[in-house]
């Protein structure tokens, strides 16, 4: 497993999630569009942009950046995440407060997948990224269209996401998400939370020496490790410029 371009471009969008609209004005990633900024009542925040040189589309969602967002973090009750076409029974039980914050942004998502495909046709390449909260959402975002639009390419890069849904939610993403994957730091185990959720599909983590590795399975240890969250230095492996940092050593 290696490290593509579309990676590391998907961090930098990432990391650009957390920028107010004033200051994505200012500048922006060379070589993309001017994003667009969506925003909802829930305190989710979305940038959508056009890589220049492909027919590309990137949407980013912010990471935690406020009380509200810890608060969404810690609503770990299950709610069902509804898909076209699909019967109630066979839907996920995901995360509810993350569900909430991807709910609120969908319309605006939808929105611009559609104009991605009138512009570039139904097959046109749409990759959803996000950092900690981000990229959770990012994950639901993906599943959501890649139910939604099957015949767009639909990708998912999230790093360090936080846990979603189950073993349903993760044969789901697997089955109709294009590219999935998820990358964490090794050194970062607030991606163990929230404890009870499963491991996201195509997890990969960030090794010392700068490789990629496949993601143990969960242990015992695993769970125990979520208390280490609690150690302020903790925070800034999970900080976003941190994967920045790391993702530019490959």
């Amino acid at each position: 497993m290696e490290i593509t371009s579309t990676d590391k471009d998907c961090i930098k969008i990432a990391a650009k999630a957390y920028s107010s609209q004033t200051e994505l004005k200012k500048s922006f990633i060379s070589g993309f569009t001017q994003p667009d900024c969506y925003s909802s009542s829930a305190d989710a925040q979305g940038i959508a942009t056009d890589c220049n040189n492909s027919k590309r589309c990137y949407i980013a969602f912010r990471g935690s950046d406020s009380v509200q967002d810890w608060m969404i973090n810690i609503d770990i009750t299950r709610a069902c995440m509804p898909l076209e076409g699909v019967a109630e029974e066979n839907c996920p039980k995901v995360h509810a407060g993350f569900l909430k914050q991807f709910q609120s942004l969908q319309s605006d998502v939808e929105k611009r997948v559609e104009s991605c495909i009138r512009r570039n046709g139904k097959n046109c390449e749409i990759c959803f990224t996000g950092h900690s909260l981000g990229g959770s959402v990012a994950c639901l975002a993906a599943l959501h269209c890649g139910v939604k639009y099957p015949d767009c390419n639909i990708k998912c890069c999230a790093y360090g996401p936080l846990r979603v849904g189950g073993d349903k939610f993760k044969q789901l993403c697997g089955e109709c998400v294009d590219d999935f994957k998820c990358i964490v730091d090794e050194d970062d185990p607030i991606c163990n939370l929230p404890y009870g959720f499963g491991q996201l599909p195509n997890s990969y983590c960030i090794t010392a020496d700068y490789k990629l590795k496949r993601l143990p399975k969960d242990s015992f240890w695993d769970s125990l490790g979520c208390c280490a969250c609690l150690a302020p230095f903790v925070w800034d492996e999970h900080d976003v410029s941190a994967y920045l940092d790391k993702i530019s050593m490959f």
